[in-house]
């Protein structure tokens, strides 16, 4: 598939670009079976992604997740591409426990991707494939 699909927007196609750079097979989303729309398939898990403005701290984070939520899309897995918008890893896990903590049981794991760090949390199985890690 090509990072040219029309539904990626420019932020959107430079996390898939650097998703499959690291191996991962990334197709564009629609959605789910129970209804939820989501941006894109990571190795065949819904994903919605998020890009945070420069200055994005992990309040930021949590309230991009939190708009997501109200809005009733995106997937149960998030991830975040704060490259060049100057988030230390340090607070993009914050982010990442801020949300588990206000909406464990809206999403089941996050993903951060910053400079000189990818980290990731999971707290429920991955969905809809039901493995656990």
């Amino acid at each position: 598939m090509s990072l040219d699909w029309l539904g990626w927007s420019p932020a959107e196609r430079a996390a898939v670009a650097y998703l499959r750079a690291a191996g991962h097979v990334v197709d564009p989303g629609d959605v789910t079976p129970r209804g939820r729309s989501y941006d894109a398939r990571v190795d065949e898990e819904p994903v919605g992604f998020k890009s945070p403005a420069l200055g994005a701290t992990s309040s930021t984070m949590l309230n991009r997740a939190n708009e997501s939520k109200r809005r009733g899309g995106q997937a149960r897995f998030l991830i975040f591409d704060v490259r060049a918008v100057g988030l230390p890893i340090t607070e993009a896990r914050r982010g990442i426990a801020r949300i588990r903590g206000a909406y464990s049981e809206y999403y089941d794991g996050v993903r951060a991707i910053g400079d000189g760090f990818d980290v990731e949390m999971r707290w429920k199985s991955a969905w809809p494939r039901g493995s656990t890690s």
